[in-house]
């Protein structure tokens, strides 16, 4: 699977571990590990499960961000509203303490993925 591809390729880096979770609680890593926080096409299925689980999401993938660290989601949701994507990603980072570095840009010439870029603060 998704898993196996990437320990073949990036396995031997000696900082990168591969977990399968569910998003809504990391409480395996601690606070501030993190220098990039990445999920790809996996915060749409987050969104189907409604707001109480967008914002405990968000809230556990600031926490394990290191001050300084970014949140880099690529496709909020697949709803084909990229203005309302834009909404909401910029309340959940105000209301989460994040800046907003990027908010739904597509710079990908053969994709249409949106990426919001947040960062936690460094002085958190």
């Amino acid at each position: 699977g998704m898993l196996a591809a990437a320990r073949r390729r990036a396995g031997h880096l000696p900082a990168a571990a591969f977990v399968r979770t569910g998003g809504r609680d990391l409480a395996m890593f601690a606070d501030a590990s993190f220098d990039l926080v990445f999920a790809v096409d996996a915060v749409p299925y987050v969104v189907a499960g409604g707001a109480e689980l967008v914002d405990a999401t968000f809230a556990e993938m600031r926490r394990v961000a290191r001050p300084g660290g970014d949140v880099l989601v690529v496709n909020y949701s697949y709803r084909g509203d990229l203005d309302a994507d834009r909404a909401d990603v910029a309340a959940l980072a105000a209301r989460h303490g994040l800046e907003v570095l990027e908010l739904g840009a597509q710079p990908f010439a053969r994709w249409d993925g949106a990426v919001f870029r947040l960062r936690r603060p460094a002085g958190d």
